[in-house]
């Protein structure tokens, strides 16, 4: 009985990682949620094709190439004034294309810049190949960020000050 009871407590433990990592990849990923079409970027053969793409926090300039299931995308992030000048450091930032099917229906993605810890904040230049998902028509950006007002002494980070979190999500 105990080495039953052993067994099933396993396969319950077992059963419930595998649903809370699913649940969490979903949650990260947005795949499977709807993009409204004011916010999709049309993805059209050949290029350069270039473009910006402007929120409240900062300016991406970039430029695509597509052949067939294949992108070249590059491109400049730049930061707000609010950000430049209110704060000294990015503790992280992630910027993710994210694409969709015809539907709107995020199909895949991946970060495409990323920040140091605690790095100044300046310009992040990325240039990345995308193999794209299976059906994929548009795509959108979405991005992560958290930027410290702290200072330095001797070299090392205090973490005086406040941070400021900041974000857009693919499907606003």
């Amino acid at each position: 009985m105990i080495r039953k009871n052993r067994i099933l407590c396993t396969l319950f433990i077992i059963t419930a990682l595998l649903l809370v990592t699913s649940c969490l990849k979903s949650a990260m990923t947005y795949e499977g949620k709807q993009v409204k079409e004011e916010n999709r970027i049309a993805i059209s053969e050949g290029g350069p094709h270039k473009s910006e793409w402007k929120t409240r926090d900062l300016t991406l300039d970039y430029t695509y190439t597509r052949k067939g299931g294949n992108l070249a995308l590059s491109g400049v992030v730049k930061f707000a004034n609010h950000l430049v000048n209110g704060y000294i450091a990015l503790v992280d930032f992630r910027m993710h294309v994210h694409f969709t099917d015809a539907a709107g229906i995020i199909n895949g993605g991946q970060v495409v810049a990323i920040s140091g810890h605690r790095q100044e904040i300046e310009n992040i230049s990325f240039e990345k190949q995308i193999e794209l998902p299976e059906g994929a028509v548009s795509m959108v950006f979405s991005y992560r960020g958290s930027a410290d007002q702290g200072g330095r002494n001797e070299g090392s980070w205090m973490g005086e000050g406040s941070d400021w979190d900041f974000w857009t999500t693919p499907t606003r």
